[in-house]
């Protein structure tokens, strides 16, 4: 079939040849081809070039049609896989990836099969799944094959491309884009595409399309296509719209001023058929050759070509247009993006080009330089306006969170978005009590982190001058949620509680009980678990607290499985238990065990024998205790513990995932070798990950002073670098030896575990350790402990760049001349621990019986690494929050409290918490309802007189 489409190509124009060839009978020779048909040399510029019936295959691209492997990869499995422009050789044997430096393959859509890999996962067998399209004829280059994304170093050479007729049996997909060259001696033939099939072939062609590619056919394309109800005609796209012709869209409809006519675009008429124009021969003729006798000049059409190259035509109609913002409801100008750093910049300076920060971060939370805001003038691209505001009955300076204020919001008041001056108005409003049936409207009113002001109707409340907070904006703390305190003895900022005390079912257990200055609450620690045999290290916090226990005052001692009224079953003196201990560690403790259901179902000694110690002895507590009843709990009482600055949530002492611990203190920090180093006060917070269960030895178990405790974590100085990822176990001894470290110190005896993880690709490192329990004495903090390169190496580790030394802290060895000393104190029936007499409830020495509580924190941050440089590790003031729902409550950040604040004990009166985010007219119209309601007297308690602040 010749000149298929000879009166439609256009010379020096590019194209895109795209046909799918099913070539069904060949004979493989050299003439045997089925597709477009052969060569033929023209001169182009005086330089001869080849082409095919006038497309030039030196400016070429198409899909690929054979390849040959390189070399490389490993890691791959078999199937369909995509690739990517060749980057580097990765051997197979030694896994080095070798870049590649040669020509890198351009095009997409490739994809192969890998049928085969050996057993390092490099291909032994890849075919063709999918020849793709836009790669090079003259420069086809190389690829890496992907496996699941992930570059895996197989390179692949590209051979032959853009093959437009096949000499194989098979089903091909041909892509291939040229230039038109037209030979002055014969220019029907050369710019015609003539389809072939050679002596004994047969093969089919269909979806045959050609489309104009860049220049006049960058902004539209009209592309040619075979008719496949009539397969001898070519016909044009079909770009007409009936709907665009008759909507006020279209710029020829009552357009009452004529606009000059097309140069290159001509008018269509389906008179006759409604896939081709009447105009299609005339057209086409002209196009061809505009000076044959039977070319006319169509009918050129009434339509400014300007509009496919204006912008505000092409942008809108065609292209479409970018909006950006970096936030919403507010326009935003381009500048930094970053916290500021110094006080605002003075108009007289912005005016010179200086400028301070346009917001604090992305949504991200990167920082960096902004462009501006790309919207419709000084907008922002979204508008997202909440529709109420909120009265509040009161509001404080909450002392569990520093610089904050909170609102308990007793109604939403609709805002309406349109003008309502000179109107009064009633209000449509939402009642709020704090059922948490309005949580979704509370909370997209008053969205965390964005902004708010507050007015109060009285703003001097309880002689406390509320107006000097000034009204705003402040950022949104919380919405519908509120911080409720589990335990504190922080008062205020600056100092610290010397009391505390418990309750239960809200009634104060025993005294209000004196805590001395300085009483260490918690210490940074860590915690090793046992998880599938695998010794897993977590840091955190151990809770402590100034103990319970007063000489001589019988109620010293926590009942945790006593009869405490005469109305109660006597318990036998087998099941009963008492403790005392740091208090925190204790009360927390109780609560756990009676919120886990742990009682003791059968009497159990303590300890196994007096010569070999029971050494994880459990503690229970008595039977009938609901865990739903929260009365069944002790909770922290705030008014006993010296803290009427906190609001009595009579929570339960329980701490939870997700609860908050905020530290404060000083921390030394080292400044430099010969300089002193500097106190830097801290008020870091803390969010809790887990409570694990903490094991506190006991002098019975056999410890002697100067030995490890169990499962304590080494404290690792150096980086050692190994080959292998594993656990080996190290005894004490001379450290040449295998298997053994050596010590700097006189101790004898224990057990060093080390563990090496991957910190890298490719990259091992020991990473942690723990120390165990054996018959080891006489080490004191200060020693270390060493393990040469050498013994590492052969203890499993491989090849080891490193000796690794342990400095042993106090943490890691048990101290004193009476052995282990926890601070808790049992009374219990011993058993067998005092040598088999039994029924003799006593009370047991302190420190004697190893057991296990759950008083180990895990936190984020790790505490060892913020917190480097506490003087031992010890937090001696504390606040634990946890943060509920409650859609009554609002809170403000960085709202420096009143003079004469005492948090909860010092409440504001009523007012108005208005969102940022609403329209400039909704903050004109909540100002005109505010002073209405207050005119109105709406809420009881408000002063009619009061005027609302600047907005």
């Amino acid at each position: 079939m010749n000149n298929v489409v000879s009166q439609s190509l256009i010379s020096l124009a590019n194209y895109l040849m795209t046909f799918d060839l099913n070539v069904t009978a060949t004979t493989g020779g050299s003439t045997s081809f089925v597709g477009v048909s052969g060569f033929n040399i023209i001169d182009i510029d005086g330089v001869p070039t080849s082409v095919r019936n006038g497309i030039a295959f030196g400016d070429s691209f198409g899909q690929v049609d054979t390849f040959q492997y390189g070399a490389g990869g490993s890691g791959y499995t078999t199937g369909v896989k995509e690739v990517v422009t060749a980057e580097f050789t990765r051997s197979s044997l030694t896994g080095i990836d070798d870049p590649y430096t040669g020509v890198g393959a351009t095009g997409t859509g490739l994809r192969v099969n890998i049928g085969a890999v050996n057993g390092s996962g490099t291909p032994s067998s890849i075919t063709i799944s999918n020849g793709g399209s836009g790669y090079s004829r003259a420069n086809p280059g190389a690829v890496n094959i992907l496996e699941n994304g992930v570059n895996k170093g197989a390179i692949l050479f590209l051979g032959t491309v853009a093959n437009v007729s096949k000499n194989s049996i098979g089903n091909f997909a041909i892509s291939h884009s040229f230039k038109v060259f037209p030979n002055p001696q014969n220019p029907v033939a050369d710019q015609a595409v003539n389809l072939q099939a050679g002596p004994s072939t047969a093969g089919t062609i269909s979806n045959f399309k050609i489309e104009g590619q860049g220049g006049i056919f960058a902004e539209q394309v009209a592309p040619i296509y075979l008719n496949p109800l009539q397969q001898d005609q070519w016909q044009v796209l079909n770009t007409q719209s009936i709907l665009f012709d008759n909507s006020d869209y279209n710029p020829l409809n009552n357009n009452i001023n004529p606009q000059r006519p097309s140069e290159f675009r001509y008018a269509l008429s389906y008179d006759q058929s409604q896939n081709q124009p009447t105009e299609f021969d005339t057209i086409v003729t002209w196009s061809y050759d505009n000076t044959s006798p039977s070319a006319s000049v169509p009918l050129a059409a009434t339509l400014e070509d300007s509009n496919y190259t204006q912008q505000a035509y092409t942008l809108p109609r065609y292209r479409g247009s970018k909006l950006l913002s970096l936030d919403y409801n507010f326009f935003t100008p381009s500048g930094t993006v970053g916290p500021i750093q110094s006080q605002p910049t003075a108009p007289y300076n912005v005016g010179y080009g200086y400028s301070s920060s346009v917001a604090n971060e992305f949504l991200d939370g990167a920082t960096g330089s902004y462009t501006g805001d790309l919207s419709f003038g000084q907008t922002s691209c979204i508008n997202k306006n909440p529709q109420y505001i909120a009265h509040f009955q009161t509001s404080y300076s909450p002392t569990s969170y520093y610089q904050s204020m909170q609102f308990n919001i007793d109604s939403l008041i609709e805002i309406p978005m349109e003008s309502i001056g000179g109107e009064e108005i009633t209000p449509n409003s939402i009642d709020i009590n704090g059922n948490n049936e309005n949580k979704k409207s509370v909370s997209s009113v008053f969205e965390p982190n964005r902004l708010m002001q507050f007015t109060f109707d009285d703003l001097t409340f309880n002689n406390i001058q509320y107006g000097t907070i000034g009204a705003g904006p402040y950022k949104i703390l919380n919405s519908a949620t509120v911080f409720q305190t589990l335990n504190a003895n922080a008062r205020n900022f600056a100092n610290e509680s010397e009391a505390y005390q418990y309750q239960q079912a809200g009634v104060p257990v025993s005294i209000s009980r004196e805590e001395p200055l300085g009483t260490i609450q918690m210490v940074t620690a860590s915690n090793i678990q046992v998880i599938g045999g695998t010794p897993v290290q977590s840091n955190g916090f151990l809770l402590s607290g100034s103990n319970y226990y007063v000489s001589n005052v019988s109620e010293s001692f926590l009942p945790f499985a006593t009869s405490q009224s005469a109305n109660e079953p006597t318990i036998p003196s087998d099941y009963r238990l008492e403790l005392s201990g740091p208090q925190l560690a204790l009360f927390h403790t109780y609560n756990k065990l009676v919120e886990s259901g742990s009682t003791r179902t059968e009497p159990q000694c303590l300890v196994s024998s007096l010569s070999s110690p029971y050494s994880a002895s459990t503690i229970w507590v008595k039977d009938g205790l609901d865990p739903r009843d929260t009365d069944n709990y002790y909770s922290w009482y705030p008014t006993g513990s010296n803290c009427g600055n906190y609001a009595d949530y009579q929570q339960p002492f329980l701490i939870n995932r997700g609860d908050v611990i905020r530290a404060e203190g000083l921390r030394e920090i080292f400044v430099a070798n010969g300089s002193p180093s500097q106190s830097l006060s801290f008020n870091k917070e803390f969010t809790v990950l887990g409570v694990q269960n903490y094991r506190y030895s006991g002098s019975a178990t056999g410890l002697t002073d100067g030995a490890f405790i169990n499962n304590s974590s080494a404290v690792i100085d150096t980086t050692v670098g190994v080959a292998n990822v594993t656990t080996q176990t190290f005894t004490q001894g001379n450290g040449t030896t295998a298997g053994t470290f050596s010590t700097n110190g006189s101790g004898t005896g224990g057990t060093l575990s080390l563990t090496s993880t991957a910190v890298g690709k490719g990259d091992y490192q020991i990473t942690s350790g723990f120390l165990i329990v054996g018959s080891s004495a006489g080490y004191v903090a200060g020693d270390t402990l060493t393990v040469s390169s050498t013994v590492l190496a052969n203890a499993g580790f491989g090849i080891t760049f490193g000796t690794i030394i342990i400095t042993l802290q106090g943490a890691n060895v048990q101290t004193g001349t009476s052995g282990a000393n926890s601070g808790f104190r049992f009374k219990v029936d011993p058993g067998c621990f005092d040598g088999g007499t039994s029924n003799r409830y006593s009370e047991q020495a302190v420190g004697t019986i190893e057991f296990v509580a759950p008083t180990f924190l895990e936190v984020t941050p790790d505490p060892l690494v913020a917190l480097n440089g506490l003087d031992s590790g010890a937090i001696t003031k504390f606040t634990i929050r946890r943060e509920v729902e409650a859609d009554n409550r609002v809170m403000a950040r960085s709202v420096q409290a009143p003079s004469g604040s005492k948090g909860t004990r010092t409440q504001s009166g009523g007012g108005y918490i208005i969102p940022n985010d609403l329209t400039l007219q909704q903050k004109e119209n909540a100002l005109n309802i505010i002073n209405q309601l207050r005119a109105k007297n709406a809420f009881p308690g408000a002063t009619p007189q009061a005027t609302t602040q600047g907005s």
